[in-house]
């Protein structure tokens, strides 16, 4: 996904202004307060502790920064993860069965991510449902 975002910004003429970056949570290394906008795109079912991409966020972001993130949802039971799992994945190789499954099982549901971001202080962040097995968190950095 990175590859075809860093051709289409320099396709576009835009790479002086936009930089692409990919970055391994945590990282110590980034910059405080030197990014306008953070986009990230199924990470937070991934990371062990989710305060880390919520505390990356927070310390990387410039104030009034765009916030994007998106990711799965966890569903409600495990009939519905089979569901899901069957209506999406249904001639995906076994293997990708099994990763997907296992995906909407450590994903969060949206209350966790409330809670998160309050415990995180980025309260004033949105949480919504935009379809049957994701979520966003969008807003701007303080």
């Amino acid at each position: 996904m990175l590859a075809i975002g860093i051709d289409d910004v320099h396709n576009r003429g835009l790479s002086k202004q936009i930089t692409l970056k990919r970055c391994l949570l945590p990282d110590e290394s980034l910059p405080s307060q030197s990014f306008n906008a953070i986009i990230s795109n199924s990470l937070l079912h991934h990371l062990t502790d989710p305060a880390v991409i919520w505390q990356t966020i927070k310390k990387c972001a410039i104030p009034g920064a765009s916030i994007f993130v998106m990711d799965l949802k966890r569903p409600e039971s495990i009939d519905e993860v089979n569901k899901l799992v069957k209506q999406y994945a249904y001639d995906a190789p076994t293997i990708l069965k099994k990763d997907f499954y296992n995906s909407l099982m450590a994903a969060y549901q949206t209350d966790e991510v409330v809670q998160q971001l309050s415990q995180t202080g980025l309260d004033d962040f949105n949480v919504a449902v935009v379809s049957d097995r994701h979520l966003i968190v969008w807003g701007n950095a303080a």
